[in-house]
């Protein structure tokens, strides 16, 4: 809870107290920064996988909130904390916007989330419409009279769509569209990606998102320090089930085997901290090295690295190698 807008302001006006908070902050990001030597080598090569659902947000929308008031932001929010929810129950979700659909996007998804949309283009409309008609899942809110008392006549009627409360979208649309993994504990966020053949889990202890929206001030400091101290980052433990049994888990940092996905992974998490975890199609891996025999003084020596299973088969996939 701590900005680059007040880490300049502390370092100009030179206050022991501030600059202690200052390093204090700075020490915690360098933590959270230590593993990027092996994270980010392999986190350029990650993919996300497709996903089945997607939430429209809606810039006519957004212009609609300009006035009476200025709350253009509010939807830009709204989205945020639906698309905050699908990440709690590891629902897949990609946001669109209103040019993607009129340019097609709609044909790559089987479902379709209208959080907080109460206002559209009529030519967006029907194209969500014809997606409804055709057997798409369109999900919209249930009562807009009481999400909008500024615009109490602002409402989109989808033909099809059915109306539920953001959280149950993201508990439909988990049974709707099974992930790959499921976490019991809400705090805990678990995200799939691919590299080649293999998909990776990052697995995060998001505790202090429960604190998620809290007002920030430009302009008072002490106001934010006060908001900051209610802020609690606390350890959490989460089980994860698996919904392919056929794989091994490995911790990417460590390489140490964590198991079968055939059976449940108990992890315990400190405050803030995750986990990647890779999950193989082997029961064991090795790393090999090719290198020539010989080489003159001064010559650099060519290495081939690759990871290769059990049988001696390459697994294509990116991992960290450290000397």
């Amino acid at each position: 809870f701590f900005s680059w807008w007040d880490c300049f302001k502390i370092e100009a006006e030179g206050e022991p107290p501030q600059l202690a908070r200052l390093e204090a902050s700075l020490a915690a990001l360098g933590e959270c920064g230590r593993h990027a030597e092996w994270v980010l080598p392999v986190a350029q090569h990650w993919r996300v996988p497709p996903a089945g659902v997607a939430a429209l947000y809606s810039f006519t929308t957004e212009a609609f909130d300009v006035a009476p008031r200025n709350h253009g932001h509010r939807h830009s929010k709204a989205v945020c904390a639906l698309y905050r929810e699908a990440l709690r129950r590891q629902v897949a979700m990609e946001i669109v916007c209103e040019e993607e659909i009129c340019d097609g996007v709609l044909e790559r998804f089987q479902a379709l989330c209208l959080h907080d949309v109460r206002a559209l283009p009529a030519g967006v409309k029907a194209i969500i419409e014809r997606f409804a008609a055709a057997g798409g899942l369109v999900l919209t809110d249930p009562d807009y009279l009481y999400t909008d008392g500024w615009h109490p006549g602002a409402r989109v009627e989808v033909a099809g769509a059915l109306a539920l409360a953001p959280s149950s979208m993201a508990w439909l649309l988990r049974d709707r569209h099974p992930p790959a993994v499921t976490a019991d504990n809400d705090d805990v966020t678990v995200r799939r990606l691919t590299a080649g053949g293999l998909d990776y889990l990052v697995v995060v202890n998001n505790f202090p998102d429960r604190y998620w929206g809290m007002t920030y001030s430009y302009g008072c400091r002490d106001d934010n320090y006060r908001r900051a101290a209610l802020v609690r980052d606390e350890p959490a433990r989460v089980r994860l089930r698996f919904a392919d049994p056929g794989r091994t888990l490995y911790d990417l940092a460590s390489g140490e085997p964590l198991g079968s996905t055939a059976d449940p992974l108990d992890l315990e998490l400190g405050p803030s901290a995750g986990r990647v975890l890779a999950m193989l199609p082997a029961g064991r891996a090795c790393l090999t090295v090719r290198a020539a025999a010989a080489i003159r003084c001064g010559e650099a020596l060519p290495c081939a690295i690759e990871m290769r299973d059990g049988n001696g088969v390459r697994l294509r996939g990116a991992f960290a190698v450290r000397a």
